[in-house]
């Protein structure tokens, strides 16, 4: 049984994380858990705990950051790097689930916040896949919340660049 068939409610889930990428094709990503927005999500957690019994994953209303096994996590707030209001894209439907991503550009910023290489990995991909242009990339960082956010994201985005973002040896991005 799939979740969408388990659910009782109409519900929508905001995928975060990796989960896209992974969702789109990003080659050599896994995760066990399901990294969920909260804000763009809409959802009866009773449902969806319930639901997510009857098919084997934990739903975690926590962000648990070392699940055991396959899990929901819920985020919002400072626990991920997206501005306040972002616009999500669907990602597919099944039964009483609809599943959404924020925009491209949101998710590479995103990443860029992050401080590991596989976030840099990450934000290749967003780059590279769905030919995001610069200038759209540093207004998504400057529409982050916190300070520390915009820096971070901004000082990966000189690193991202250095790794040759259009094509290998080539150490620009267009």
């Amino acid at each position: 049984m799939e979740l969408g068939e388990a659910l009782r409610r109409p519900t929508s889930l905001c995928m975060v994380g990796c989960v896209p990428g992974i969702f789109l094709g990003q080659p050599a990503r896994t995760t066990r858990s399901v990294d969920v927005w909260e804000p763009e999500s809409s959802f009866d957690i009773d449902d969806l705990s319930h639901a997510c019994a009857r098919v084997g994953l934990r739903c975690s209303p926590t962000a648990d950051l070392s699940p055991q096994g396959a899990c929901l996590r819920f985020f919002a707030g400072d626990s991920v790097a997206l501005p306040e209001r972002i616009e999500v894209q669907e990602l597919e439907r099944s039964g009483s689930l609809t599943l959404t991503m924020p925009r491209s550009v949101s998710l590479a910023v995103a990443a860029l916040a992050g401080s590991t290489s596989t976030d840099i990995d990450d934000f290749v991909f967003w780059m590279t896949e769905h030919r995001l242009k610069l200038g759209e990339v540093e207004r998504a960082i400057e529409a982050l919340a916190r300070p520390e956010q915009r820096c971070a994201a901004r000082a990966n985005l000189v690193v991202a660049q250095l790794t040759a973002i259009d094509g290998p040896g080539t150490g620009r991005m267009s």
